[in-house]
């Protein structure tokens, strides 16, 4: 029978790990969403204009949009 060893300083490890992917991946999507905003502001172009300078796409920006 195989048996594998709980390692609770590893899932510990692991879990920090993706927490902080996560976390960066949620700071990364609101810095997107606040740049397209402020070119919006800034430039009197549209959200989708905005998306394409900066090599978004417009379904994203929409998206993050929604969660914040």
């Amino acid at each position: 029978m195989l048996m594998a060893e709980y390692d609770y300083e590893m899932d510990i490890e692991v879990q920090r790990e993706e927490a902080a992917k996560k976390a960066t991946k949620k700071a990364d999507d609101k810095r997107f969403a606040e740049d397209v905003d402020k070119i919006v502001k800034n430039f009197h172009i549209t959200p989708e204009e905005a998306c394409q300078k900066l090599e978004e796409s417009y379904e994203r920006y929409l998206e993050i949009k929604k969660q914040i």
